[in-house]
């Protein structure tokens, strides 16, 4: 996209004067060449001002980029043509749209954490959260203290008793009693621990019990709300490949902008100590935030896995801060601003926008931000991810903030 256009979606545009039927009219538009070498097909079609598509106006644009001695050779390429991990003034001038720059936020991975399932009260008994592993695990208590070493395939079970402000850990006929929540890590990294009582299941997942977790289980009583919490901790980067937003047959490109807006939602919200403080811990592994199911769905999108891997650390920025990116599933031709949907004061990078890929078909979902379905029209029509983020993310910036 040249600076020319009038926006992602527009590349020209006449108001200043009427066509009379019958006449020509004249439009000039800029293009900018690709950074990769290779055959590019751009389609355009004329709409009026109301939004009417003019029947037999649509055209192609084929640009062909050819490599010159010129390119930077600093730079590392993704399999998609992007170039990122560069640093400023390698070979660039910093506008270059698929330029995403290295600009250090965090030293070392930053750290998600899930809250998974919960457990009520039911008839003043608890229902405990049942964990085990193919592998040993030590069972600590929050201050880092250890209670004890489980063997692989050996169960606990952990309850709370309110009155007593206690939570009570079996492992076979023995019982302990802690006075903080109970963390359980297995002892080699590459285990996963199995978390026996969630048993929810989701249709579109082929009604799979995903119940299989990498990194820490901790077990929480949350006063706020009477619920037992297991929490899921672990890398960010495991999280995103846990998480069940999209098909794993979806488009590349459309899978690295799914996964850079869903690293960026949850790192908005690292950032500012959690959506839910008083649960102690981030998100949760619902709908209502990001579906998030672990391990197991993870070993059902290599191609999503392989999208995380490809965009490790980049994320979402305005003016520099990491911002908050809703995303939905599908929009009716034009997406909704911020203010529009939750109220409050507008954010400048969710504006309402025309979104001409998915015109006349129904909305669903919220309206903010990125449309999934719409954005994996574009891909499939050869948008990269950058600028797939860009067009419904309006004046951001990519930014890769840790190694």
């Amino acid at each position: 996209m040249a600076s020319t256009w009038a926006d992602t979606m527009r590349a020209t545009f006449q108001h200043d004067n009427d066509v009379p039927p019958g006449t020509l009219a004249l439009f000039t538009a800029e293009f900018r060449a690709p950074v990769d070498p290779g055959t590019y097909t751009d389609r355009f079609v004329l709409r009026s001002l109301d939004g009417t598509t003019y029947v037999g106006s649509e055209t192609e644009m084929t640009i062909i980029a050819v490599a010159t001695d010129s390119r930077p050779t600093t730079a590392a390429s993704s399999a998609s043509g992007s170039v990122y991990g560069a640093p400023l003034g390698a070979g660039t001038d910093g506008t270059d749209p698929n330029f995403i720059p290295v600009v250090p936020r965090y030293d070392t991975e930053p750290i998600m954490r899930v809250g998974i399932a919960y457990h009520e009260p039911d008839d003043a008994a608890w229902v405990p959260h049942i964990i085990t592993s193919d592998g040993s695990f030590r069972v600590t208590a929050e201050n880092g203290n250890e209670v004890l070493r489980v063997p692989a395939g050996d169960r606990v079970s952990i309850d709370y008793r309110p009155s007593a402000r206690t939570y009570h850990l079996r492992h076979d006929m023995e019982w302990y009693t802690l006075d903080q929540p109970i963390r359980i890590t297995p002892e080699h990294p590459n285990d996963l621990l199995e978390l026996a009582s969630y048993t929810q299941k989701l249709h579109w997942e082929g009604n799979t019990k995903d119940n299989l977790f990498r990194g820490t289980l901790e077990v929480r009583y949350v006063p706020d709300t009477e619920r037992l919490w297991a929490i899921n901790e672990l890398p960010i980067e495991e999280y995103l490949e846990g998480l069940v937003e999209t098909s794993d047959d979806a488009p590349p490109e459309f899978h690295k902008a799914q996964v850079i807006a869903a690293r960026t939602f949850a790192l908005y919200h690292i950032e500012r100590g959690g959506k839910y403080k008083k649960g102690q811990f981030v998100l949760t592994g619902s709908a209502s935030d990001q579906v998030y199911r672990g391990a197991k769905a993870a070993a059902r999108r290599p191609n999503l896995v392989h999208a995380v891997e490809e965009t490790r650390g980049i994320v979402v920025t305005y003016d520099g801060d990491v911002v908050v990116t809703p995303y939905y599933a599908q929009s009716d031709g034009r997406t909704r601003g911020w203010e529009q949907v939750w109220g409050g004061p507008p954010k400048a990078w969710l504006a309402s926008a025309s979104d001409p890929v998915c015109e006349g078909k129904r909305q669903i979902g919220h309206g903010v931000g990125m449309p999934q379905r719409c954005a994996m029209e574009l891909a499939r029509q050869g948008w990269n991810f950058q600028t797939i983020l860009k067009n419904y993310y309006q004046g951001v910036e990519l930014r890769k903030i840790y190694e």
